[in-house]
């Protein structure tokens, strides 16, 4: 079994009122058994965003991988050999 570098589970609604507050929620993990820029097997990370569309969007939610020090305990974690950026796309309809 291959393992995933990064999982992103995109939690949003598909449809919406026009100018209703809509919550997305973004969970990102690693199937690794290292630790994948401060990314964790055990530790996923969990992000949120409120806004109020008026017309129909096309979400992109991405994550970049990036090589920087301190910010990982003791500078430990690898980097994907193929990939840095990963993306997933959602539509939002409005009505």
């Amino acid at each position: 079994m291959t393992r995933k570098v990064m999982i992103m589970d995109v939690d949003i609604p598909q449809t919406t009122r026009a100018n209703e507050e809509v919550t997305l929620k973004l969970v990102v993990k690693t199937e690794l058994r290292e630790c994948m820029v401060c990314l964790c097997p055990d530790y996923p990370r969990t992000f949120y965003w409120d806004f109020q569309p008026n017309n129909t969007v096309t979400i992109a939610t991405v994550v970049d991988v990036v090589r920087e020090l301190n910010i990982c305990p003791n500078n430990k974690a690898v980097i994907p050999i193929e990939a840095n950026r990963f993306r997933v796309l959602n539509t939002l309809r409005v009505y």
